[in-house]
C-alpha cells in the first residue's frame, strides 16, 4: 500500500529523528574510557604502589599514578591520602593492603570540571585485605559504581563518607555521611545503611546476625580528624581529560612551592591606627 504524498514528509522527519537518536546512543556506548588515576596529596612514611606482579615502588608527594589493577600498601607508621580522578578522596592508615581490581573512567568533558562532584562516570572495584581506610565520595553519578570487597561481604558506596577497618575475619564499617549498601558473602539481600551508623561485620550465613550495631555511631576525635584530613583532598586537585590521557598532569589547587614556605610564627599583629593619629612610625 502506498503512502499518501501529504504525510510522506512526516515519516521522513520521524525517520531522521530515529537515526539521530540511534547515532547518539552509539556514540554514548563508544565513549572513550581510561584507567583511573590518583594524585597523592599527603603522605607519611613510605607508602607503596604495586602494579600487577611488578615490584612495589615507593610513592612521592603530588605523584600521579594509574590505580587500575594495582595494590596500595602501607607499613608501620605509614599514612596515605590521595584524590582519585573521579573526585573520590581516599585515606589509607598504617599496615593496610588495598587492592584496586578495576578502575575505569569515562572521558571528562570541559564543562564538567569540578572540585566536588564526580566529573564523569566511573567503575571502581576495590578489596580491603587488611587495615583501615576512609572513602569520601561527595557527589557521585547514579551511573557510577564504587564497590569495596571485604573478607566478610561487599559494600557499595553511594554519595558517602565512610570508614572501613578489617582485622582477621572481622570488619568495622562507620557511615559518617550519606549511605552505603551491604551484601553478605553468599550474595544475599542488600542492606541499606544511612549515616550515622557503625556496624561490626562477622562472617555469618545469617546476615541479620552478621551485623552488630554499635550503641554510639559517632567517630572518636582522632578518627574525625583523619576523616577531615581526607576530605580536604577534594579541594586540592583538579582532573581534566588531558589528565586521563596522561598528556598533562592534574592541576594542583595550590602550588607545591606554597607549602615550602617557612611558617610565619610567632604571629605579630599591628595595632589599628586612630584616625586622628598622623604618625607614620607604624
Amino acid at each position: 500500500m502506498s503512502t499518501p504524498a501529504a504525510i510522506r514528509p512526516r515519516y521522513r522527519r520521524f525517520l531522521a529523528i530515529g537515526l539521530i537518536v540511534t547515532a547518539g546512543c552509539g556514540l554514548a556506548s563508544a565513549q572513550s574510557t581510561y584507567p583511573g588515576l590518583a594524585t597523592i596529596t599527603s603522605l607519611q612514611g613510605s607508602p607503596k604502589l604495586q602494579i600487577a606482579e611488578n615490584r612495589a615502588k615507593a610513592l612521592s608527594l603530588h605523584e600521579t599514578a594509574s590505580l587500575n589493577q594495582s595494590r596500595l600498601l602501607t607499613g608501620e607508621s605509614d599514612q596515605l591520602i590521595c584524590l582519585l580522578s573521579n573526585n573520590i578522596a581516599l585515606g589509607l592508615s598504617e599496615d593496610s593492603v588495598l587492592e584496586v581490581a578495576s578502575f575505569q573512567q569515562n572521558a571528562i568533558k570541559a564543562n564538567a570540571l569540578s572540585l566536588t562532584r564526580e566529573p564523569s562516570t566511573s567503575q571502581l572495584k576495590m578489596r580491603l585485605h587488611s587495615g583501615s581506610m576512609v572513602l569520601s565520595a561527595q557527589q557521585m553519578s547514579p551511573l557510577s559504581r564504587l564497590i569495596i570487597e571485604l573478607p566478610v561481604g561487599q559494600v557499595q558506596l553511594l554519595s558517602s563518607c565512610s570508614v572501613l577497618t578489617v582485622t582477621d575475619q572481622v570488619a568495622e564499617l562507620t557511615v559518617h555521611q550519606g549511605a552505603v549498601t551491604y551484601r553478605a558473602p553468599d550474595g544475599g539481600q542488600r542492606q541499606y545503611l544511612t549515616a550515622p551508623v557503625k556496624v561490626t561485620i562477622r562472617s555469618d550465613r545469617d546476615t541479620t546476625q552478621a551485623l552488630r550495631y554499635a550503641d554510639s555511631p559517632e567517630l572518636d576525635a582522632l578518627q574525625l580528624d583523619w576523616v577531615h584530613a581526607v576530605q580536604h583532598a577534594h579541594s586540592r586537585v583538579l582532573f581534566t581529560n588531558e589528565s586521563l590521557e596522561r598528556s598533562s598532569p592534574p592541576q594542583l589547587a595550590v602550588s607545591p612551592d606554597y607549602y615550602q614556605q617557612a611558617p610565619a610564627r610567632p604571629y605579630t599583629f599591628r595595632p589599628e591606627l586612630d584616625a586622628s593619629d598622623d604618625s607614620s612610625d607604624l
